[in-house]
């Protein structure tokens, strides 16, 4: 069964203190001189420390007051906390220590549900003062068990629904306390003898084989949809012999070349590709004496050859470099590269070979790989021009698709959630394959961050995982990517099981609100992306992505019928329109300022119309200004995209049209095979990383011209 939540009972299931409990009892019935043995005391197991008490005096001959009985409870508590102080973290099995650990790694929340008072003192004592997300014990309740006030108490304390907690009990009281607060109980110890729960296990572990968490079931539904990509024989490349000098002799399909040291050739596939390569290898002369060493490269562009990789020192890893140094022990030989490449070029260099013998290159395979085929995209019906950007910008989202929509096949190679809201906006209009959408928004639902927040990427290799990078844009943009999908299928049943964690991610952004009614500003580098550049104030941006998933969540819960939950979001989202206006808004300019320094950016404005907290008019009018002022640029197709949302949603079409003429237009004329990462039209060779050879020259997020292209301008 599905559970959000595991309550644990403290004693006989977390750690044992029965024996204090034992040895206390047996001293204050001593005193009281009142028969006293280990069967009694099983009948004292769940219930609160004042019950313990009334049992035990069943065998008492004389009279006692109530203020008597809480001396005598007092006295008795003394006892066993003098006793407890002998606990230590070794009273904490292996055992229970690696489950709740599994337990916590599969996303559940995890509470102590305990009628002890001392339940506090012998957590700290074995070390779990701080673990547990929540603690009801006998300070905050007034009903022992079988009363599930307990139980209900930590279910409220963790914001969970009852049926969604999973109770776990080694005392029978305890069992019937959980089934009637309307939960699901595993019993241990005495509770799993008698049979009294819904699960008996005989060992604490056992609990990861019936604690089915929704991340479980959410994850195995994000693997079934997934495939393995589609592969297809690259046509062959043409061939050119390289010299000294730079220059390079054209061989036009022609096979073999003979190489010998320093000798090099460049095989062109002539469009962008991303796959597996292969050499078939032979030689001419003597028998080979030695080894030869091979330098391969691959590029998507050929300035890439340009730059040596050892002069590369910038802040992306230069593991990224499609660089190989390979030693080829015999020939003749099939020399398979195990990589996957993303490359347009492959330049085969003979950096060392005995004088006996030269290297012949026989002949060359491409086994290209991509999660679509071309055959099912139909045509365009623009102009040349605009065709030609579609084409581009189809064979961008056709490499980028794999198993899963990936960011760039070259460089990160993984799920980012910004990349795949647009990507899922180009498949729509162009391929279609709405389960590999899917399977994405189940796998971010599936591997949320540790604090509920969807992360902004997955690793996918060798299982999926989420990357501990947190962007607060990214994980609003959770909420819109779901609503375009419904909107796109209608697929109900996937809005109504993603519903929750999306609106969860509306939750935890209202959490960084401050007393102005606006999003807090931060420092930390990173916080929240928008586009990629360092000197962007994000502050205004973030609050219209705020206002953007919204509207989003708003929709979402019409469809679903949920109108408190729709009110409450068109009110948050009217509240924070008022404040971005007292905030943000310069009266003398009409334009949105971000941050302490008023950053007049291009970002803010775009992300404020599109949050709807700028009147259309006023809008149209921000965005005729906007160029030419000396506010800060876009510098990806990422925000280019949203640019072009702005534009389109205040009905400036024309407007829009142009800037995909101008911009991916300007990439075209740039002889691009597919669309880059960052593109600067000023300086098209432009590198964050400090290097063109980590660019990524294939980047998910500028495919999205076939998206608007074929949506709005056919």
């Amino acid at each position: 069964m599905k559970f959000d939540a595991i309550i644990f009972d403290l004693d006989g299931v977390i750690c044992f203190t029965d024996e204090y409990h034992y040895l206390a009892w047996q001293k204050i019935a001593d005193d009281l001189q009142i028969p006293f043995d280990r069967e009694i005391n099983n009948r004292l197991r769940g219930v609160s420390r004042m019950e313990s008490l009334d049992i035990i005096l069943e065998n008492y001959e004389g009279s006692m007051s109530s203020a008597e009985k809480e001396q005598i409870a007092t006295q008795k508590n003394e006892i066993y906390k003098e006793y407890l102080k002998e606990m230590s973290e070794k009273d904490l099995s292996e055992e229970v220590w690696s489950t709740l650990n599994e337990l916590r790694k599969k996303n559940f929340l995890l509470a102590v549900g305990s009628s002890s008072r001392n339940a506090g003192f012998i957590l700290r004592q074995i070390g779990l003062e701080d673990y547990f997300d929540a603690v009801s014990d006998g300070n905050n309740i007034t009903n022992s068990k079988p009363d599930p006030e307990v139980f209900l108490k930590a279910a409220e304390f963790l914001h969970v629904d009852p049926e969604k907690c999973l109770v776990v009990e080694d005392a029978v009281s305890g069992v019937e306390a959980g089934h009637r607060a309307g939960m699901k109980v595993a019993g241990l110890g005495e509770a799993s003898r008698v049979k009294a729960a819904d699960w008996n296990l005989e060992s604490f572990s056992q609990l990861l084989d019936i604690a089915e968490s929704e991340q479980d079931v959410l994850l195995a539904t994000a693997k079934s949809l997934l495939k393995a990509p589609y592969t297809e024989l690259a046509p062959a490349p043409a061939i050119r012999i390289l010299t000294d000098d730079g220059a390079a002799e054209e061989k036009a399909n022609c096979f073999p070349v003979v190489l010998k040291k320093g000798g090099k050739v460049l095989l062109d596939y002539g469009n962008h590709y991303v796959g597996y390569f292969s050499l078939h290898l032979g030689y001419q002369g003597s028998h080979p004496d030695a080894p030869v060493l091979l330098k391969v490269r691959f590029a998507e562009r050929m300035e890439e050859f340009a730059e040596n990789a050892e002069n590369y020192h910038g802040w992306i890893c230069s593991s990224w470099i499609q660089e190989e140094r390979l030693h080829v022990d015999f020939l003749p030989s099939v020399l398979e590269l195990p990589r996957r490449y993303a490359f347009r070029y492959v330049e085969v260099e003979v950096l060392d070979i005995s004088s006996k013998f030269s290297l012949t290159i026989a002949d060359c395979s491409l086994t290209a790989v991509s999660g679509v085929k071309d055959e099912v995209l139909s045509g365009y019906s623009g102009d040349e021009d605009l065709k030609e950007i579609d084409r581009i910008a189809c064979r961008t989202l056709h490499n980028c698709m794999q198993t899963v929509f990936e960011d760039g096949p070259k460089r990160d190679r993984r799920l980012w959630l910004g990349d795949l809201r647009l990507q899922a906006l180009a498949n729509y209009e162009t391929y279609k394959d709405y389960d590999m959408v899917k399977a994405c928004l189940y796998l971010f639902a599936a591997l949320p961050m540790a604090n509920g927040k969807i992360g902004a990427g997955i690793f996918l290799e060798p299982e999926p995982e989420v990357d501990d990078q947190e962007l607060f844009d990214y994980s609003l943009l959770f909420v819109r990517t779901l609503l375009d999908y419904y909107l796109e299928t209608e697929d109900l049943k996937t809005l109504e099981e993603l519903a929750e964690p999306a609106f969860r991610q509306i939750t935890l952004a209202l959490s960084s609100i401050g007393t102005d009614g606006v999003i807090c500003d931060c420092d930390k580098l990173g916080w929240c992306l928008l586009d990629w550049t360092l000197e962007l104030n994000k502050q205004a941006g973030a609050h219209g992505v705020l206002l953007y998933a919204l509207q989003a969540a708003e929709l979402i819960a019409e469809i679903l019928h949920l109108d408190s939950k729709k009110n409450e979001f068109a009110e948050c989202a009217k509240a924070l329109i008022e404040s971005a206006r007292k905030i943000f808004r310069d009266e003398e300019t009409g334009f949105y300022l971000s941050g302490l320094n008023k950053q007049l950016s291009w970002a803010s404005q775009i992300w404020l119309i599109l949050g709807g907290a700028v009147e259309k008019k006023h809008a149209r009018d921000i965005l005729r200004k906007l160029p030419a002022t000396d506010a800060v640029k876009p510098v990806t197709p990422y925000l280019y995209h949203y640019y072009l949302e702005a534009l389109l949603k205040v009905d400036m079409r024309e407007e829009a049209l142009q800037v995909i003429r101008d911009y991916w237009g300007s990439m075209v004329q740039q002889g691009f095979d597919t669309f880059p990462e960052l593109y600067n039209p000023d300086d098209p060779t432009e590198s964050p990383y400090g290097g063109t050879i980590v660019n990524s020259y294939c980047h998910a997020w500028s495919c999205t011209p076939s998206y608007f292209l074929r949506k709005y301008f056919r």
